[in-house]
């Protein structure tokens, strides 16, 4: 409400008959000359709150592999006209390597001296230089996306089971893959800045009502029945809303816990 900090306490209860309670709260830090009606909230109450929170943007382990197909498919689509624009970068790219190599030979054969030569090339490189960074941009985001992609996945199968059973660590670490920007506003997580998770949500629910009903999903006819699922308007546009959320932010590192979960995964398999 203003602005300011969530800190953590602890507090210790005794009671008449001897009885000693342990409890956590959070609440402002109040370290700005602002009023704040915020109330402190119990450390379970915020728990339990996590806990929907993963439990709604769960999508089964299962359907991981079609999901991540689902993914490359869009992303192509998606990225068509980037592809497009890259591939002429690249061309591009190498006409001023070819130009660079006419200025050698024009100053080697005496059409243009020394000097004409500099300052041609200094502008032949920054042209370089500029493609050569746009050529690399655009094929860092679409790897970073797919990648990003897949942590999401495994984030959304493994994060609610983790944090149930998880130490503090490891809870520390998930609620930090939820967002950077979490508030807390009567009582109440808020996620409402972190753009990807609502389309997730809905992607999840989409997908659990509809497996609910096709189990197994090792049957062709039901798993051409989610791939169908996932290649509908609706579903699609959700996609595109996350990756968006994440194409956004370039330079935040997404679901960090999940590369300690891969270790793992990769040490057990």
């Amino acid at each position: 409400e203003c602005g300011c900090g969530i800190t953590g306490m602890e507090k210790t209860k005794r009671q008449k008959n001897g009885n000693v309670h342990y409890y956590t709260y959070y609440c402002c830090t109040k370290r700005k000359d602002i009023p704040c009606s915020q109330k402190s909230i119990r450390e379970e109450d915020i728990e339990k709150q996590v806990i929907k929170i993963l439990s709604n943007i769960q999508i089964p382990e299962s359907i991981h592999n079609l999901m991540m197909s689902w993914v490359k498919a869009e992303n192509e689509k998606q990225f068509q006209h980037i592809y497009a624009q890259n591939d002429a970068n690249k061309n591009a790219y190498e006409t001023v390597l070819k130009k660079i190599d006419g200025l050698i030979d024009m100053r080697a054969s005496g059409f243009i001296n020394d000097i004409q030569f500099q300052e041609r090339k200094v502008e032949a490189e920054k042209e370089k230089t500029r493609l050569m960074e746009l050529i690399s941009d655009t094929d860092q985001n679409v790897a970073t996306w797919l990648d990003t992609a897949d942590k999401m996945f495994t984030f959304a199968e493994l994060a609610v089971k983790r944090f149930k059973e998880g130490k503090e660590e490891i809870k520390r670490g998930i609620l930090l893959s939820l967002g950077w920007n979490l508030c807390i506003n009567e009582k109440k997580l808020d996620l409402a800045k972190e753009e990807w998770i609502e389309p997730v949500k809905r992607i999840a629910n989409i997908l659990n009502d509809e497996l609910s009903r096709l189990e197994p999903l090792e049957a062709l006819e039901n798993k051409t029945k989610i791939e169908n699922l996932l290649k509908s308007p609706l579903v699609c546009s959700l996609l595109y809303d996350v990756r968006t959320a994440f194409i956004n932010s370039p330079n935040r590192t997404w679901f960090p816990i999940v590369d300690e979960w891969r270790r793992e995964l990769s040490q057990t398999s």
